[in-house]
């Protein structure tokens, strides 16, 4: 026998998503957890002002959906790039983003690492 989905269902779940997110992160503010967004860009070939919108977007994304306190921003390097390397030598202008709060030379805690880093002994050594 198949289980299928109704259209209805489907729709109910995907409206109520973002809701019960933010339900979710307002009740860890409460219980005074602190919530810090992290945007990275790898390193590729568009221009200045393309990579100043799509970090724009991110950034703003984790304030509004996320409801981020800070936005760090990591705006030119990889995954796999250890972590204590990046933005060492940044020339992006992190002042362009509204609702950036600086790169990652920050000191950082980390509860899930998921699209963090793809090292988790990197994560140790930082």
């Amino acid at each position: 026998m198949a289980f299928t989905l109704s259209i209805d269902v489907v729709a109910e779940a995907i409206l109520g998503y973002i809701p019960k997110y933010q339900s979710h992160l307002k009740e860890l503010k409460e219980d005074g957890y602190h919530v810090v967004g992290y945007c990275r860009k790898s390193k590729t070939k568009e221009d200045g002002s393309s990579r100043q919108r799509l970090l724009r977007t991110m950034t703003d994304r984790l304030k509004e959906r996320s409801l981020c306190e800070h936005v760090f921003v990591s705006s030119r390097s990889p995954a796999s790039q250890p972590m204590q390397a990046r933005d060492r030598h940044c020339r992006f202008d992190i002042n362009m983003l509204r609702n950036a709060s600086g790169n990652t030379q920050v000191c950082l805690v980390v509860i899930d690492f998921a699209g963090l880093t793809t090292n988790v002994e990197d994560l140790k050594i930082f």
